[in-house]
C-alpha cells in the first residue's frame, strides 16, 4: 500500500501526510483531524452519485411506443398490406 502524501504548507513539496513537519524545510504540518475529513470526502462523493443516477434516472422516458416506428417499405399504398420485394428495384 502507498503512503499517502500532502503538500507542505511551507515549500509546497509533498511530504507523507503521517510527518509532524516537512523533512524538507522543518515547517509544521496540518495533521487531519481523525477519519472526519474523509468521511466528509466520501459522503460529498455519495451524494454526488446520488445525485447523478437521479438525474439520469429522470431524463429517461422508457423505450418509444410502437406507433413511433416505421412498418415495412412498401411499394403499394399503406393499408394493402403488400410488402416490398428485396429482389426487385
Amino acid at each position: 500500500m502507498t503512503t499517502p502524501l500532502a503538500p507542505c504548507p511551507g515549500c509546497s513539496r509533498h511530504v507523507r501526510a503521517s510527518d509532524a513537519a516537512c523533512p524538507f524545510c522543518a515547517a509544521a504540518l496540518d495533521r487531519p483531524a481523525s477519519g472526519a475529513a474523509q468521511a466528509t470526502r466520501v459522503a460529498v462523493a455519495l451524494a454526488a452519485a446520488l445525485a447523478a443516477s437521479a438525474s439520469l434516472a429522470a431524463c429517461y422516458g422508457g423505450p418509444p411506443h410502437p406507433h413511433n416506428y416505421p412498418g415495412p417499405r412498401t411499394n403499394a399504398a399503406p393499408d394493402s398490406g403488400a410488402v416490398l420485394d428485396p429482389q426487385k428495384p
